[in-house]
Order: structure tokens, then sequence, then C-alpha cells
């Protein structure tokens, strides 16, 4: 992943966030979901924190994306993915949470882990969690253990596909 989170003026509140959110080392030792996508986000503040407080902007381009710097050719988006412009999303409300203090509620920071989880392809685990067993063997048994895409075994929901 390509982006930074850090705001100039604002290494204190990083510091600050990172002493709060449980360590990413820690996070498959955490039993509660909330806490793993809590020390999900730790990774992305962790990382943050090396970039110097005084990294100025980039002149733009709009040739380019302003995420990875890839060539962008759409006329209706400056970002050339999906992918960068969901990044970008991402950093600018971590930012939005920095400037406002929003970003210590743990519900905020459970809801930035969960986001970042997604970035880094590892879906919405707090969302499958909450889905009960019961419900999930109906899909499964419905589905015939099958995958609807590519038609291999399927042993959790999100291999069966939608409805």
């Amino acid at each position: 992943m390509h982006t930074q989170v850090h705001t100039q003026g604002q290494p204190e509140a990083l510091d600050r966030l990172a002493a709060e959110l449980p360590r990413f080392a820690d996070v498959a030792r955490l039993d509660d979901i909330a806490n793993q996508a809590r020390a999900t986000l730790s990774w992305a503040v962790a990382g943050a924190l090396k970039f110097p407080a005084d990294v100025q902007p980039v002149p733009t381009d709009p040739t380019t994306c302003p995420n990875c710097g890839l060539p962008a050719i759409s006329l209706s988006s400056p970002y050339c993915s999906d992918c960068c412009r969901d990044e970008a999303a991402f950093v600018r409300q971590v930012r939005t949470g920095l400037a406002e203090g929003s970003i210590f509620d743990p519900e905020r920071q459970v809801a930035l882990g969960q986001k970042l989880w997604r970035l880094v392809g590892g879906g919405y685990p707090l969302r499958r969690a909450m889905v009960p067993e019961k419900t999930k063997l109906k899909v499964l048994e419905r589905a015939d253990w099958r995958c609807k895409v590519c038609g291999a075994p399927a042993t959790t929901v999100d291999h069966i596909g939608s409805g």
C-alpha cells in the first residue's frame, strides 16, 4: 500500500494514537475482533510515524495518480484505479479523525481498522463474525457446499457469492 497518513503539525496526535491502540504484533493473540481491527489500524499508524513531520506536499500533475504516481487516464477521476481511490479516501479519513480528535474514539478506530483490513485484502472480518453460524450453514447448504463463482468446494460464506 502506498499511502501516508502523517499530517503536518500532528505528530503528537499520532504518538498518542499509537500509545492507545493495541499493538499490531499482538493481533493474533487478541480474542476480541474489535480490538483486532484497532490493532490493524496501529500498523498504519506505526508506518505513518516513520515519516518526518515536515513532509511537503507533492506537486499535482493531472496526468498521474495522486496516490501512486502511475498514469491516470480517466476523465472522471484523478486516480488510476478504485484501489488508489479507496486508499486515498482512507488517508483522508485518518487525517480528518486526527484533526477533529474523533480518531481517539475506540468505535472510530474499529471502523478505520475494518477499512484498512479491506484495503489490504482481508475483507470485512468483523462483519463476517456477526453472521450466526446457523445462517452460514444454511447458505453453504443452499449452495451445495460449492463456490458459485468457480465451482470449487466452499467452506466459508464469502466464497459462496451473493444471494
